[in-house]
């Protein structure tokens, strides 16, 4: 409980938060990670209402809420069905309802967001607006302009960053669990496989997204994550039978980690892992000994 509520209030640890809740659901089921949640998040709700700032801590605890929520249901289905793949396929189907959801109440979502990025910043000091804009004020865009373009992609991103970390955090709680039943996570991983039901689905939003539509844009980018991973998984199986250098993981990894700092690499590849995992959906891709 201490490690699930400490984690959680340090920068960057917060998916090592919920990958310990995934841990704990997995091994000793979810009655377990439910109590460790609760008492966690009481912690962390005790220390945010502190007073000691005029930020609300509301959005905080909705954060952790959710995150660890997810954690808890996706470590529930690992511990009674075993199955990475569906862990990863329920993980993708939770994040595409949310934004089918969010879209069917919100309605106009560009303006939505326009509206809460105008309103933030009327907040920020003129300065720091001015220091946040430079990098599009440079290329002749004017604040409306900036504000109307981060306004279209702020769904498919966030979507997809809640996705990215709940799969951090499976992925994690999943290996732990795996070793200290002293099992080979490696095998799990390696039968990673989305079927036919999610591949159709990523296919007809393909087929959307060349016709205009924006929202299949961003629910094939959402969808896109886990081919990536079913990519990743084909490649660790080649890695298995040709027994490659347990170091080519780091050539998969690192770029992924610096994406922040060179991003053109880390898309190419992302892009195609998930090609390679969006064909190998289709067509066989592993070798047969996998």
């Amino acid at each position: 409980m201490a490690f699930v509520a400490g984690l959680f209030l340090l920068p960057i640890t917060s998916v090592i938060s919920a990958a310990i809740i995934v841990l704990t659901a997995d091994l000793k089921g979810p009655a377990e990670a439910a109590k460790d949640m609760v008492f966690a998040f009481a912690v962390v709700a005790v220390v945010m209402l502190l007073p000691a700032g005029d930020a609300s801590p509301i959005p905080f605890l909705v954060s952790a809420a959710l995150s660890w929520s997810i954690a808890l249901l996706l470590g529930t289905v690992s511990y009674r069905y075993r199955s990475l793949t569906l862990v990863v396929q329920l993980a993708l189907v939770l994040v595409v309802v949310a934004v089918l959801l969010f879209v069917a109440v919100v309605g106009d979502v560009a303006a939505f967001w326009q509206e809460l990025l105008i309103s933030t910043l009327a907040e920020l000091p003129p300065d720091l607006v001015t220091e946040l804009t430079a990098g599009f004020t440079e290329q002749g865009i004017t604040t409306e302009q900036m504000v109307a373009l981060v306004s279209q992609i702020l769904t498919p991103a966030f979507a997809g960053g809640l996705l990215v970390s709940s799969l951090m955090a499976v992925l994690l709680g999943c290996s732990w669990a795996s070793a200290a039943r002293n099992q080979s996570f490696g095998h799990r991983f390696r039968g990673l496989q989305l079927g036919y039901v999610i591949g159709g689905f990523a296919a007809v939003m393909g087929i959307f997204s060349l016709l205009g539509f924006a929202l299949a844009g961003g629910l094939l980018l959402i969808v896109s994550i886990g081919f990536m991973l079913q990519g990743i998984a084909v490649l660790y199986c080649w890695a298995e039978q040709k027994q490659w250098p347990g170091a080519w993981w780091a050539a998969v990894v690192l770029p992924l980690v610096f994406m922040p700092v060179m991003p053109v690499p880390a898309l190419f590849m992302g892009f195609g892992f998930a090609a390679t995992g969006f064909i190998d959906n289709w067509y066989a891709l592993r070798p047969k000994t996998a």
